[in-house]
């Protein structure tokens, strides 16, 4: 019997007929694909919380993993393992640094990068919600994700002589990439905001956006409209998000409720990506196209997604409903021993608790904008009433001269 990874699709055809909506007309995923990414997202978790990637325990077990799921011994042990520093913001707390994985299977790389575990910082950077200008692309993007992403990447405005230190583990990374056939960038949470970020700054460093492949698991938006569609043009029909029922994680940070409020730093993101959603209907898996992307970039949107509750955003959920009974299963056996993989019900409390204030806290923001803009109409009404009222008409005078 095959392997799991000898059904993966290393480059996807175009849809067809893709060049504009017409009705009646759908594309989706590559489903058994985004199981290998879904599955490859949750390897990337370790029950630790303190725990870094560079742990032997974690790696033998990440190789013996792959090695199951059909990767050659020679492949298994090319992973790397991403283990970043962590970088404070400003208001003194120490934004995690990125875990991840870099899995190379014959001519194509895999990169996953870990969603938040229950480290509170973790939450604390997901809705801290602060836009900032993109370095890669046009357009803001949240600053918290851009951070957990820079902490992988060389920071040339500390190095003095920056070209002559030591080759980065990232700009390593960058050479392998180089000779790949397709990326396919992948994460589960905030690894999947990272990704998005990750695949703009490929884009960035000259890689052709149609080697690169995005599939996203309960991620959250990412940036504003600007990078909304810049994102949309570059990636079309490769970038995918896939939401879980009613996942609350991919309806944070909040959108605009009017056009002119997306300047706010705090508001105004939008999600990026062809959109899928795995929901339960009738005690029966159901697939649902949210949104699609066509090839000029523009997007469709069939329906609206209003994410409810964390305990729909465990990684292993995703799995668990993308797999699929024509294929082999991935499992983890005992290979992993001790190592826990997905979200725990306490880091479900947690993520339920910070997202509630999160939400509770910009309602309060918007009712005291709505206020403060009815009281400035109605003080402007009063005024211009006053003024037209004090106001009286000049009489014309005739003089009469002889």
């Amino acid at each position: 019997m095959k392997k799991p990874i000898e059904y993966f699709k290393k480059i996807l055809p175009e849809p067809e007929n893709y060049n504009t909506f017409s009705p009646g007309l759908y594309f989706y995923p590559d489903y058994y694909n985004a199981y290998i990414c879904a599955n490859i997202s949750q390897l990337c978790y370790k029950s630790s919380v303190g725990a870094k990637h560079s742990d032997k325990t974690y790696k033998d077990a990440v190789y013996a993993v792959l090695e199951e799921w059909g990767w050659s011994p020679e492949d298994a042990h090319r992973t790397i393992f991403i283990n970043s520093r962590e970088i404070p913001n400003e208001d003194g707390l120490s934004v995690p640094g990125t875990q991840g994985l870099v899995v190379f299977y014959e001519n194509v790389a895999f990169i996953a990068f870990r969603g938040s575990e229950k480290k509170l910082n973790d939450w604390l950077s997901n809705v801290n919600t602060r836009k900032v200008k993109s370095p890669y692309v046009p357009g803001y993007v949240h600053s918290g994700f851009l951070k957990a992403f820079e902490a992988i990447v060389p920071d040339k405005s500390k190095e003095t002589n920056f070209e002559q230190q030591p080759i980065s583990l990232f700009e390593e990374v960058i050479e392998q990439l180089r000779s790949t056939e397709a990326i396919w960038l992948t994460g589960h949470s905030l690894g999947g905001a990272i990704a998005s970020i990750g695949a703009s700054y490929l884009h960035h460093r000259g890689f052709p956006e149609s080697r690169i492949y995005i599939y996203t698991f309960g991620a959250p938006r990412v940036g504003d409209a600007e990078y909304r569609k810049y994102i949309n043009k570059m990636f079309t029909y490769r970038y995918w998000r896939f939401l879980h029922n009613h996942d609350i994680v991919p309806d944070v940070p909040f959108p605009g409720v009017f056009p002119f409020m997306a300047r706010f730093l705090f508001i105004g993101f939008s999600r990026e990506g062809c959109m899928l959603r795995l929901k339960r209907e009738k005690d029966k898996d159901v697939k649902e196209v949210l949104r699609l992307i066509y090839r000029d970039g523009t997007r469709k949107i069939f329906k609206s997604y209003n994410g409810i509750t964390a305990k729909d955003h465990s990684i292993g959920a995703y799995c668990e409903r993308l797999t699929d009974p024509n294929h082999p299963a991935m499992k983890y056996g005992e290979m992993l021993n001790n190592i826990t993989l997905g979200t725990t019900e306490e880091e479900t409390n947690i993520i339920q608790l910070q997202l509630d204030l999160s939400k509770l806290k910009k309602w309060i923001w918007l009712l005291l904008l709505l206020q403060l803009g009815l009281l400035g109409l109605v003080s402007w009404l009063i005024l211009e009433k006053y003024s037209s009222a004090t106001v009286q008409p000049q009489s014309s005078a005739i003089i009469n001269r002889k």
